[in-house]
């Protein structure tokens, strides 16, 4: 890769193809959707990544229905959709997590892990429990730039995401750079797991704090005490020599969330 070349990445929660709910709690119970209109949803999601400028050259999916027994393979129809060449998705296992990378660059090689099961040991609401267990990163590897992953934390536990956060930066190689994309789920900008990532060398833009955990908020995307969205939970970072010069939100309307994207320039020293 050529001194100084950018390369653009977008992130984006899915929602597995089922649109925007009509209200929070919708978000989390409508596990039931019909086949054609996750379909129609993924190519719509496609058109309008296709739209953003710059149109990004890799793609991190969160919610990407990789547990999903009789859904369609949503990743694989924006792929298509994007005409990208490679993608990297879970094994298909029993619930497996739920991220992919579709990548117009070549994947030298790719890895996928799930996080240890510390949601188990959390008691409480049964259906918590189903969406936190599918917790994990996909990763991949390309030539001249380094490793990109893609995570999504867990939604309710702010203790089980910094267990996540620390098993997550104990796997990354500290001499690689590192493209760090997902839904991370903070509560709060200034959240134990993104400190434990911004300690491990990991920058974003704009800056970790409370300004811009609210005027840059991605979610919810639908209607809630008069104020949507107002939370950050989407986020890209990237270690040194990768350089992020440039962030901005943008809208689905097929998602609980807004999506990221960002501009990575690496440097030449």
């Amino acid at each position: 890769m050529d001194s100084n070349q950018r390369i653009v990445i977008a992130s984006l929660n899915i929602r597995h193809g089922q649109g925007m709910p009509k209200n929070i709690r919708s978000a989390y119970t409508s596990f039931r959707h019909p086949k054609k209109s996750m379909e129609a949803n993924a190519k719509h999601i496609a058109h309008r990544l296709k739209s953003l400028d710059p149109i990004p050259d890799i793609v991190c999916i969160q919610e990407s229905n990789a547990a999903a027994i009789r859904w369609p393979d949503v990743t694989e129809i924006i792929r298509e959709r994007l005409g990208f060449g490679y993608v990297a998705k879970a094994p298909q296992r029993i619930l497996p997590h739920n991220n992919a990378i579709i990548s117009r660059l070549p994947l030298l090689s790719t890895f996928s892990r799930q996080f240890k099961r510390h949601s188990l040991l959390r008691s409480g609401n049964p259906l918590s429990l189903l969406v936190s267990i599918n917790r994990g990163f996909i990763g991949a590897e390309i030539e001249g730039i380094g490793t990109i992953i893609n995570t999504h934390l867990d939604p309710f536990d702010p203790r089980v995401r910094d267990t996540e956060a620390r098993e997550l930066m104990s796997f990354i190689k500290p001499e690689t750079p590192v493209i760090l994309a997902g839904d991370f789920n903070a509560s709060s900008f200034n959240e134990p797991s993104l400190r434990i990532i911004s300690n491990k060398g990991f920058h974003t833009l704009p800056a970790l704090d409370k300004k811009h955990f609210e005027k840059e908020a991605t979610w919810p995307h639908v209607r809630h005490n008069n104020r949507t969205p107002f939370m950050r939970l989407d986020y890209i970072f990237a270690t040194l020599p990768l350089t992020i010069i440039e962030t901005k939100p943008f809208d689905t309307r097929l998602s609980d969330h807004s999506g990221v994207i960002a501009t990575v320039e690496i440097s030449s020293s």
